[in-house]
């Protein structure tokens, strides 16, 4: 999973060996970045665009991308961080959320969207586009170029499954751990 700039992937890639070692390893690289939906630029790619054109250029294996998109339909509901972690008076995740996020918006769950489609990706939450290749356009926007031999597709999210999924990742961050100690 990526999360964030492509900037150490990258990296990996152009270090020797690196790409080797990702043929060897890595099955499927679920990526949060672009906008499928909408031609402007999107943080984690425009942050570091060189960086990104490596990866869309010399990824050897499978990859999936979140999109903006993606993130913004799923948002994750502010009123969690107040009640959603009841199995401990004191929850970091939690503490750090209402110090971070204005209260009480909703945030975009453009990142646990990439991690959701990395562990479960047969789950069936999400469709997928076409095979293609990704490129960077004008002003480092995502150019999705249709192509039956590339690596990279995007998740394609239908508006029926957005309150099923929000739920689930609400389930999935507020599920305590198996062994707790409460102080």
């Amino acid at each position: 999973v990526q999360i964030g700039f492509s900037t150490n992937l990258a990296r990996l890639l152009q270090a020797p060996g690196g790409r080797a070692l990702v043929e060897q390893k890595v099955k499927l690289l679920s990526l949060m970045g672009g906008n499928f939906l909408l031609p402007v630029p999107e943080y984690n790619i425009y942050t570091d665009p060189q960086a990104a054109a490596v990866l869309f250029r010399d990824w050897p294996t499978p990859v999936v991308f979140s999109g903006f998109e993606i993130g913004s339909a799923i948002t994750f509901p502010y009123r969690t961080f107040a009640s959603g972690f009841t199995y401990t008076d004191a929850h970091p995740v939690a503490a750090a959320a209402r110090s971070y996020f204005p209260a009480p918006e909703d945030r975009a769950a453009w990142d646990p969207t990439a991690v959701l489609y990395a562990v479960r990706p047969d789950a069936g939450y999400f469709d997928l586009s076409e095979p293609g290749r990704l490129q960077l356009g004008d002003k480092n926007i995502t150019v999705f170029k249709d192509n039956r031999t590339g690596n990279c597709r995007y998740l394609l999210l239908r508006p029926e499954r957005v309150a099923e999924i929000r739920q689930l990742l609400v389930d999935l961050v507020t599920e305590p751990p198996l062994r707790q100690t409460r102080k």
